[in-house]
């Protein structure tokens, strides 16, 4: 339940996404990568925003930050259910195998949970530009040029930092190629 002081503060939603336009934008567009769709998802993050506005908490994060995972992860679910149309013709003829390869014992989740938490140990060992460069490239999807331009580095330098990221996680998560 929200304080009184938490409602006081409280923008309207229509005002958000005014301010907000641009981020969700900067976000959207390179999940979805097609132009021509970027619209069409940029509404259904609207949609998204305006059902779940009431359930952001200003004590768990800032708004900028609920609306960058609100949009990411919506182009990314958006993504998902455009290619899922385009197969369902063929998921048709498939659907027994979809319950097959679904199937996850116990030992499968213990082993996902302990790689998860190897992940995040690894991921507590960079510095700051290395999470930063590491989260723009695979979890908002910019392409390399984009994240050298606004960090200050060349793409040649963002490349290479990429490739230093991923050799310190392999070896942080015990990779095979770590040498």
């Amino acid at each position: 339940m929200k304080t009184e002081q938490q409602k006081k503060n409280h923008i309207p939603v229509e005002e958000v996404i005014s301010q907000h336009r641009g981020l969700l934008y900067y976000v959207i567009r390179p999940v979805v990568g097609d132009e021509n769709l970027v619209d069409d998802c940029f509404s259904s993050i609207i949609e998204i925003i305006v059902k779940n506005y009431e359930k952001f908490d200003s004590d768990r994060g800032t708004l900028t930050a609920w609306l960058t995972k609100v949009a990411r992860n919506g182009a990314v679910n958006f993504i998902q259910n455009k290619k899922y149309a385009m197969t369902a013709v063929v998921a048709e003829d498939a659907s027994g195998l979809k319950e097959v390869a679904d199937h996850k014992t116990p030992e499968d989740h213990l082993i996902e949970k302990e790689n998860l938490a190897e992940l995040k140990e690894a991921l507590k060992s960079l510095d700051k530009l290395e999470a930063e460069i590491l989260l723009r490239k695979y979890y908002y999807m910019q392409e390399t040029r984009q994240i050298g331009a606004e960090l200050g580095l060349s793409e040649r330098a963002v490349e290479g930092r990429l490739y230093r990221i991923k050799k310190k996680m392999m070896k942080k998560m015990g990779g095979a190629d770590h040498d």
